[in-house]
């Protein structure tokens, strides 16, 4: 079915709707930001799965990337700095002596140029060079569009000079509906997960990687058997808040999609099944949500939403038994994710 794409304005934003008649999801030019991902549940019903606000407003106190693209480089960066080519970078340090996300200033607060397309949206800006202290100018497109039965992503970039890139969208899922009933909402540890990789990236107590590839095998991260995200999360290592904040390996190589597991609800019967052609998924449990605000005024708590952020490896530009995450002039970065919902 053609998709139907309608444009208006908030404040002074642009949100995008996008529906085919089946599903339907808002964006908004204020950090190409998912405001909402609306899909039917068992009884035809149409469910938010995706935490949000009900205004563009509200994002900006939000510190948590809430439903927006991550950039330059997506997750931990050890020592909030990096040496290419000899020359030593020194970026934020925003997440104690790392830096998280990009730092300080984030793509999420950043007003991206924007237009529709026949199945979605497509969102453009240049990250300048030394913006976040990387090196380079980056021209950087976002598409999101329905297709294949679900929500698509894809990122593509260019440079001028050689610099680090990883990119990501940062929704919070919650299959059970993210419109609070009596102030609240069920909370994911009651969702299956399936995961169909079995090697994970392990970390120090800072959520760094230390460059071994461990097995799952044995350990709460194991979901190659579907799983509640609850059973094993008491066995997570409260160095990183208690739950899930873990890199899984995909098998991917940039190069096709894979597919990296599914996720469901007992409560509403809706499923969504994860592809991507990155290397790595981060899963994380929304373990820092309780206290932050949410839709319709409501406070979240700890577990509220769930996260599979699509990227490079974790730190890649500090490690170089990892693949790398360098992008050269006259190349072009890419990276695709579908969320499909069943």
């Amino acid at each position: 079915m053609k998709c139907v794409v309608e444009k208006s304005v908030d404040g002074k934003n642009l949100v995008y709707s996008v529906s085919d008649g089946r599903m339907k999801f808002v964006a908004t030019d204020l950090g190409c930001t998912i405001l909402s991902i609306f899909v039917p549940d068992r009884s035809g019903n149409m469910v938010d799965v995706a935490l949000g606000f009900g205004t563009v407003g509200e994002y900006d106190g939000c510190g948590d990337s809430r439903g927006a693209v991550v950039g330059r480089v997506a997750n931990r960066i050890s020592g909030a700095g990096f040496t290419l080519d000899g020359k030593r970078y020194e970026l934020d340090a925003n997440d104690g002596a790392n830096t998280l996300h990009g730092g300080t200033f984030r793509y999420e607060k950043a007003l991206w140029s924007s237009g529709a397309t026949d199945d979605g949206v497509i969102f453009r800006r240049r990250s300048a060079d030394g913006e976040q202290g990387f090196p380079g100018n980056v021209d950087i497109t976002v598409e999101y569009a329905l297709r294949d039965g679900g929500l698509f992503m894809g990122y593509t970039a260019t440079c001028d000079s050689r610099t680090p890139i990883s990119l990501t969208n940062h929704s919070y899922f919650n299959l059970n509906g993210t419109k609070p009933e009596g102030g609240k909402i069920e909370g994911i540890l009651n969702h299956e997960l399936q995961i169909d990789s079995g090697e994970f990236l392990e970390v120090d107590g800072a959520c760094i990687p230390t460059g071994r590839i461990l097995p799952v095998a044995g350990t709460p991260l194991d979901f190659r058997s579907a799983k509640s995200v609850g059973k094993d999360i008491a066995g997570c290592d409260m160095r990183i808040g208690g739950g899930y904040d873990n890199c899984y390996i995909t098998g991917a190589d940039e190069t096709g999609m894979v597919r990296f597991g599914i996720v469901s609800s007992p409560l509403t019967g809706i499923s969504m099944e994860i592809f991507t052609n990155q290397r790595g998924v981060q899963v994380y449990s929304g373990n820092y949500l309780e206290g932050s605000r949410g839709r319709d005024g409501m406070t979240h708590s700890k577990h509220d939403g769930i996260c599979f952020e699509s990227q490079r490896l974790n730190d890649a530009v500090n490690r170089a038994e990892f693949p790398g995450c360098i992008m050269n002039p006259g190349e072009v970065y890419r990276s695709e994710t579908l969320y499909k919902f069943l």
